[in-house]
């Protein structure tokens, strides 16, 4: 038996697994969607645009002006 993440109903595999059901499905999804749930992110700026930007910005600021 599995126990639904959602409801916390058992219930025997099906078409919804993980869920117990469609309805439980939909649930998830809304969270997801709805930014209930996320993924944790490492911050590396010099990985991103944004940060390659701040990144610059903070060089400029650093270097002596001419």
């Amino acid at each position: 038996m599995f126990h639904c993440p959602i409801c916390d109903r058992e219930f025997t595999p099906g078409e919804a697994m993980p869920f117990c059901s469609a309805r439980c499905k939909l649930i998830d999804c809304a969270r997801w969607l709805g930014e209930e749930y996320g993924l944790p992110i490492e911050d590396d700026s010099t990985d991103t645009e944004s940060g390659k930007r701040t990144f610059e910005r903070s060089m400029a600021e650093e270097s002596p002006e001419s």
